[in-house]
């Protein structure tokens, strides 16, 4: 017998054929393999293969006839579209078609990729496969990757009504479903039932679980069945293992707080104030000993630096949220972080019934007394770092220690109340998404009902602006001031004594740690510079700055409960978090005054030269700091070049970007429902660019510094963010229509263009 049906040497079959036998799929269509031998001998055995394909093969059925080079489908070399195939061929023209595939093997394009990638020219070994044709439904390649984004939580289908081979060739674009975790984005045709896309993931997953790369699999659906026809190693991951996967990390929300390049001792500072507010969260919550030990590795890596940028350390985040019982907490976790990339493979932390008791207990406990907590923290975080908040500080490198580990020890476990604050907003706005989704309540209207929170801290900074500029107004001759005198000039003349001043100083003293870039404690703050409070009431003196009314919409009862919920922790979230920005701007006096202290022994050349170094390194003095700050001051230079990636996968070590492309237009995103408006954007890398009133700011993410901007604004689109992101939730409170998590949207849309931003449906249109 010519024909071979089953593994035998890659020699004698070829690789298609090979990787065919050892995966072993089930619903394989029926195939035969022209074995390499036959076409050294053809002359001599083609009409023993004539009589044996005679025998075998049906008149009623079709078959396809593709090559099977010995190094085709290989771990370099897929030779996809390289060598010729033919699908629905009768059974009298199989041999004749054998015979073209195998002579396709020596065509020039193929000969041409063999050179190109290195393979061998001379003595060419090719297989043939014969194999029975699928009449489909619906035909089409799955891959186990994204290939367009590089993101491996993502399957890709690309599907067409009846065969594949029109889609392949890129004759017809067909429908593509991009799958993550369950959820589906669609670009074309919705052609496939839930069952079949169920019945296709599961044949993916086998044969991912099958092999050791990214794999490119074709099939053909009848009914609800799914057949499986050839896979084949994506070539381009050849180096990446998929089972080597150890770490992956996403900006999400954090985006926020540390955009762009970030110093190193912001993010070892930060790193550990991660670690220490959360252990201090879980000891609140009395989770025992055994449990932290094991947590405590992820509680020390919470954040991580890559290229000069502060991620999120996702490994971390899962592993430390396993802590709360219910099945969707991870799904909460992701909802309030805003990451778009879900995934089910991480460490879990094993709760027993009585330690899930407990901790449910204790969270339940602080939760009712959230209001008397939140008033304590505020008192002790006066006593403890209001002394030093807004002032200089001075002092030896040992009192500067003890200041730093004083504050350092006692406001830690004082935010574990935000963080119990920030675990009911994850909570409560997780169920309230789940229990509107099952009600019918679609997300725009669900943004309303939690719109118009009332009484957000957050908002002040740009109420109270409006306060002082109306207060300005009213009076010409300061009006006049504030237009013929420059920022030192006022500065000089307000700098107290009037009712303005006081209103500034007061101003300062509140919001004026809450600039762009707060939480980098390399940012010069308005408390240290106020001439940039005269700068921003100058700006906006002139305009017609006013906030909007709020909308007054009546909340379902159904969920009236949950809504209310969720947004007093917001509120109260918001009304906390603007103390972290106390903290930091303690803590950069702090090390300020350290860099002053080494300067003068002269171990750094420049003040801000302390930002290069570690908290350890400043704090025990240890090291060559100038060799250490000029060494990554070079590194720095260098990463400010590198892109910003909103999330990257590690496999051994080894890091793989993940990149965000467009569905359609791309111009969709999470909207905070507050109408519907048409102007021409803003381009703005930075809130000191210039915003002309009545435009929408259009930006890769903001932050609570952005605030101030928001009157003068007609419209927000911002790349980066969530629901729970502060511009977003001030926005909303102020009434200004605003889509957030627009991917690509700085890309897509240019400067000064006109769109109409629908914050209902969270649309954005390009009008000209």
């Amino acid at each position: 017998m010519i024909l071979v049906n089953k593994i035998t040497d890659i020699t004698q079959i070829g690789g298609k054929a090979y990787n065919l036998f050892k995966l072993n799929m089930k619903n394989t269509p029926a195939f035969w393999v022209v074995p390499t031998t036959f076409f050294k001998n053809k002359d001599r055995e083609e009409n023993a293969l004539k009589k044996e394909l005679n025998k075998i093969l049906k008149s009623n059925k079709k078959y396809a006839v593709r090559s099977s080079a010995i190094d085709e489908d290989s771990e370099n070399s897929s030779f996809a579209g390289i060598h010729d195939s033919f699908l629905n061929v009768d059974k009298k023209d199989v041999y004749e078609n054998v015979i073209k595939v195998y002579q396709s093997a020596f065509s020039a394009r193929a000969l041409d990729y063999r050179k190109v990638k290195g393979l061998r020219s001379k003595d060419l070994k090719c297989a043939v496969i014969i194999q029975e044709m699928v009449d489909a439904d619906f035909a089409g390649v799955a891959f186990t990757i994204n290939p367009a984004t590089d993101n491996p939580d993502e399957t890709v289908i690309s599907v067409t009504k009846g065969l594949g081979d029109k889609l392949v060739s890129g004759e017809v674009s067909g429908t593509t479903y991009v799958i993550n975790n369950g959820n589906i984005t669609l670009n074309g045709e919705d052609i496939l039932t839930e069952k079949q896309i169920s019945n296709l993931l599961q044949m993916v997953k086998n044969v991912q679980n099958r092999t050791t790369a990214f794999q490119d699999i074709e099939f053909a659906i009848k009914g609800n069945k799914v057949y499986f026809l050839q896979a084949r190693n994506i070539t381009a991951y050849l180096d990446i293992k998929p089972s080597e996967r150890d770490l992956f990390i996403d900006n999400a929300n954090i985006i926020e707080s540390y955009f762009g390049v970030t110093s190193y001792l912001t993010y070892t500072f930060a790193k550990d104030v991660y670690r220490d507010v959360y252990t201090a969260t879980l000891n609140l919550g009395k989770v025992r000993k055994g449990i932290m030990d094991a947590l405590k590795p992820s509680l020390a890596e919470m954040l991580y630096r890559y290229e000069g940028k502060i991620y999120y350390n996702m490994n971390s985040w899962y592993h430390v949220n396993s802590v709360f019982p219910s099945k969707n907490s991870s799904s909460y976790m992701e909802n309030m972080m805003g990451v778009k990339s879900k995934t089910q493979n991480f460490k879990r932390v094993k709760m027993n019934f009585l330690d899930l008791c407990i901790l449910l207990t204790q969270f339940l406990k602080k939760l009712s007394n959230i209001d008397e907590l939140s008033n304590k923290f505020v008192e002790n975080f006066n006593r403890i770092v209001g002394p030093y908040y807004g002032k200089e500080i001075q002092g030896t490198n040992e009192e500067l220690y003890n200041l730093f580990k004083n504050i350092e020890k006692d406001i830690v476990k004082e935010f574990a109340i935000p963080i119990v604050n920030d675990c009911a907003v994850m909570v409560y706005f997780g169920m309230l998404k789940e229990k509107a989704k099952k009600l019918g309540i679609t997300a725009e209207e669900l943004n309303l009902y939690i719109s118009n929170n009332g009484n957000v801290k957050s908002v002040g900074s740009a109420t109270e602006l409006l306060k002082i500029v109306d207060a300005i107004r009213q009076n010409e001759e300061i009006k006049n001031d504030f237009k013929n005198l420059n920022e030192e000039e006022l500065l000089i003349k307000y700098k107290n004594g009037t009712p303005i001043s006081n209103m500034i100083e007061n101003y300062v003293l509140t919001y004026g740690a809450r600039v762009r870039d707060e939480l980098k404690l390399e940012t010069v703050t308005m408390i240290e510079d106020q001439k940039m409070i005269y700068s921003i009431i100058k700006e906006n003196l002139f305009s017609s700055l006013t906030v909007k009314e709020k909308q007054q919409i009546e909340i379902p009862k159904k969920i009236e409960k949950f809504v209310n919920k969720t947004k007093k922790y917001i509120q109260n979230r918001e009304r906390l978090r603007l103390y972290r920005t106390y903290v930091y701007s303690v803590v950069r006096n702090i090390f300020l005054a350290y860099a002053r202290n080494y300067l003068k022994q002269g171990r750094i050349e420049r003040e801000e030269d302390i930002f290069y170094l570690s908290k350890q390194e400043v704090l025990s003095g240890e090291g060559d700091f100038k060799e250490i700050i000029n060494e990554r001051k070079a590194r720095e230079a260098d990463y400010q070049n590198k892109p910003i990636y909103s999330r990257v996968v590690f496999y051994n070590g080894k890091p793989m970007p993940v990149r965000y492309s467009a569905v359609g237009n791309g111009l969709v995103g999470i909207p905070n429902g507050n109408g519907i408006v048409k102007a021409p954007v803003c381009l703005m890398n930075s809130v000191k660019d210039k915003l002309k009133e009545g435009n929408i700011i259009l930006t890769k993410r903001t932050d609570p510094g952005w605030i101030s901007l928001f009157p003068k604004a007609s419209g927000l689109i911002v790349e980066h963010g969530s629901m729970l992101s502060h511009s977003f939730i001030v926005a909303r409170e102020m009434n200004i229509p605003a889509v957030v998590g627009v991917q690509n949207a700085t890309s897509l849309i240019k400067d000064n263009q006109t769109v109409t931003l629908n914050a209902i449906k969270g649309e954005i249109t390009l009008e000209d």
